[in-house]
């Protein structure tokens, strides 16, 4: 069973916070990529659906009653 709290990237970074600042380019900082991924995939999660429904309401496809 995969527990992403247990996950030994995310155990570096909650025991030592100096590891965020590791340069990209530094081997080993492959943590850092992934980490950049799971951001731009939670914040298309989350703004997503908010995004998709102003657009709707600006082109018209939806109408706003008040």
């Amino acid at each position: 069973m995969f527990v992403p709290e247990l996950n030994s990237y995310n155990t570096r970074l909650i025991v030592r916070p100096q590891v965020r600042h590791v340069p990209d380019w530094f081997p080993g900082a492959g943590f850092k990529q992934f980490a950049k991924a799971g951001r731009e995939l939670l914040d298309v999660a989350v703004n997503g659906p908010l995004d998709h429904l102003k657009e709707s309401l600006k082109v018209g496809l939806l109408i706003h009653d008040t």
